[in-house]
């Protein structure tokens, strides 16, 4: 299993990104340096569920920090929580 991570460290945040090349999964975060394990976690869906090799269709993105409402509000079953505190989340991941 394939994965790449890409981190930018800075003085006041730092930049994550994680890409599961079997599953499609994207991770991204943006922490405060002196902070750990804040993620946002997008996960594929395709028909509304997990895809599988043989899924065709659109890739809808669920999104989801600490919650994840809006990603079950719209039927996606592919919706792994993250840990950032959802009143830091953009709406979509909330």
């Amino acid at each position: 299993m394939a994965k790449i991570a890409g981190i930018d460290v800075g003085g006041t945040f730092t930049d994550l990104i994680l890409i599961d090349e079997v599953s499609g999964e994207v991770r991204l975060a943006k922490v405060p340096t002196t902070v750990d394990n804040q993620t946002i976690v997008f996960s594929p869906n395709v028909g509304l569920v997990t895809p599988v090799v043989a899924s065709v269709g659109s890739i809808d993105w669920a999104c989801a920090s600490a919650t994840n409402g809006t990603a079950t509000t719209r039927l996606l079953a592919n919706r792994t929580l993250g840990t950032l505190i959802a009143k830091y989340a953009p709406s979509e991941c909330r």
